[in-house]
């Protein structure tokens, strides 16, 4: 029973590595960062303290542990992560917010939160009065 349970994990963990995984880059500097494949999802929570409502989004990186362990990835603050246009960090309150993502422990999902976009960086050009571009040769 349990070599059976074994092969569905890793049955379940290549289909997933293979449809549905992207490259990011990942480390604590962008200079010195690794490629690594990895399942992408974001998660949304309120709370309240205080009578203050609390918004928090987190985005969810799953990487296989193999692949961090191969290339000596420490979980730790500072820790940050590369997608096309997007930096994120792991996140902490009170602990660095990581964990296994099934009980053979093949996967690790590390919660990060968006500290840098270049989603929507719009060039800093006057707008042309007259619908033309404006001339930016020198």
């Amino acid at each position: 029973m349990e070599d059976m349970l074994q092969w569905g994990l890793n049955h379940l963990q290549t289909t997933r590595h293979n449809h549905m995984t992207q490259e990011v880059m990942i480390g604590f500097i962008k200079e010195e960062a690794v490629p690594l494949q990895a399942t992408k999802s974001a998660s949304k929570a309120q709370s309240t303290q205080n009578r203050v409502g609390l918004n928090t989004h987190h985005f969810d990186f799953m990487f296989r542990r193999s692949d961090l362990i191969a290339n000596d990835i420490q979980i730790q603050r500072g820790l940050r992560i590369w997608d096309e246009s997007n930096t994120y960090e792991i996140a902490f309150q009170g602990k660095l917010l990581w964990y296994y993502n099934d009980p053979a422990q093949l996967d690790v999902v590390i919660q990060t939160v968006k500290v840098d976009s270049t989603d929507y960086v719009v060039p800093n050009v006057p707008y042309p009065h007259n619908n033309q571009l404006p001339n930016t040769e020198a």
